[in-house]
């Protein structure tokens, strides 16, 4: 009855019926039965005369306005309206999102009052970690999610993202600098740039791997869930360091490539928050080519898939699965595909299951798929437990 009441809401208030109300009253109607009656006060339909903002300081008002899909003169459609205080909390940029409809005190229009609590978007995080992959590692992170590269020297309020991350560890040592402009040229298209260096001891216990380069991409949302991505990398990647005792196949591997690739993928994206997804799902589809020039010729598809489901007790039941594969005359090993350890096959150490030479040390296959379930529970605060099975 709950659902039913939120169903008729949202069908009169996605038509400007914002004051409507529903009423439901439930009495007996004989032995296992019951009566449902559903009152509806439809009262006037409404339009939008002005949508005001108030609480920003630091960030600019067209950051916020270009998040509503909404906008003055349309119908008070309060099912865009919920959608658009859900952009805003998904931005990250506020503590606290309140929008209320308040009357004007001309018949048919209302103001929409938007009052928001800005929290700090710029974090400097440091320390060090250990974990089974990278083992030993000290970081230092610099993010501004609110940056605005235009407007020095306070460089905030602007809506863009500014990265930089360095690593440095025993077993990996990496430094990325990072810059997204989400509309780009005032439209409605994500346009990021990325320089990096990385040197990747942890991939191998017999070689070394170093990638360093840089790239930029687009994304253009298409409707409210869905959106395309493209993006090309210009990258140098070194196999080095061989162990005099590795096996003829990795000794094969050694030298410099000169790789320039192109990704694209298409995402259909429901979930209800990008931090902890409780319900919704996420479907990607997307295909590489490595030729553009250079010294790597490859080519390669992917398929993932996530859904998430809410239960009792703020649990989460989430399935996951991908399938991925690379093909081309000679797929280099740092194209090929690996499982295992935490990041997908769990139980099994990093990059373990697949193909390997005579001496035990993993090659890499040309095609990896994994699915997984998993179920976790809340313990305290933000902690959570899982139970998971994973197989691929």
């Amino acid at each position: 009855a709950r659902a039913d009441e939120k169903m008729i809401g949202d069908y009169y208030g996605s038509r400007g019926y914002a004051d409507a109300r529903v009423n439901t009253s439930i009495a007996p109607a004989g032995p296992g039965q019951a009566k449902i009656v559903y009152r509806i006060t439809e009262a006037e339909k409404s339009f939008i005369r002005k949508v005001n903002i108030s609480g920003n300081n630091t960030t600019k008002d067209h950051v916020i306005r270009r998040e509503l899909p909404f906008l003055p003169g349309e119908e008070m459609n309060t099912v865009k309206i919920e959608s658009g205080r859900k952009r805003l909390e998904n931005l990250n940029y506020f503590s606290q999102v309140d929008i209320r409809n308040n009357p004007t005190g001309q018949p048919g229009l209302k103001d929409v009052d938007l009052t928001v609590t800005e929290q700090s978007t710029g974090t400097v995080n440091f320390g060090a970690g250990f974990s089974s992959i990278d083992s030993l590692v000290g970081f230092l992170d610099l993010t501004q999610s609110n940056f605005d590269l235009f407007d020095w020297p306070a460089l905030r309020g602007g809506g863009q993202r500014f990265y930089m991350g360095i690593k440095y560890g025993t077993k990996r040592r990496d430094f990325q600098l990072n810059f997204t402009e989400p509309w780009f040229m005032g439209r409605k298209l994500s346009f990021g740039v990325e320089a990096f260096y990385r040197d990747l001891y942890y991939l191998s216990d017999v070689y070394d791997q170093q990638n360093f380069g840089g790239g930029f991409n687009f994304r253009k949302p298409l409707g409210e869930h869905t959106y395309f991505e493209i993006g090309y990398t210009a990258q140098s990647v070194k196999i080095h360091d061989i162990d005099e005792d590795a096996s003829e196949e990795i000794k094969a591997e050694e030298g410099t490539f000169f790789q320039s690739k192109i990704d694209a993928s298409i995402v259909h994206d429901t979930r209800d928050s990008v931090f902890l997804t409780r319900k919704g799902h996420k479907l990607e589809f997307g295909g590489m080519y490595s030729g553009l020039g250079g010294d790597v010729d490859v080519y390669g598809i992917n398929l993932q898939a996530t859904q998430y489901i809410h239960l009792p007790w703020d649990t989460i039941l989430s399935f996951d699965g991908s399938i991925q594969t690379v093909d081309g005359d000679t797929v280099p090993i740092f194209e090929r595909k690996f499982l295992g350890g935490a990041n997908n096959l769990r139980g099994f150490d990093y990059r373990d299951v697949g193909p390997k030479d005579d001496t035990g040390e993993p090659l890499g296959g040309q095609t990896a798929a994994y699915f997984s379930v998993e179920y976790t529970f809340p313990i305290m605060e933000k902690i959570r437990g899982a139970v998971f099975y994973d197989v691929g």
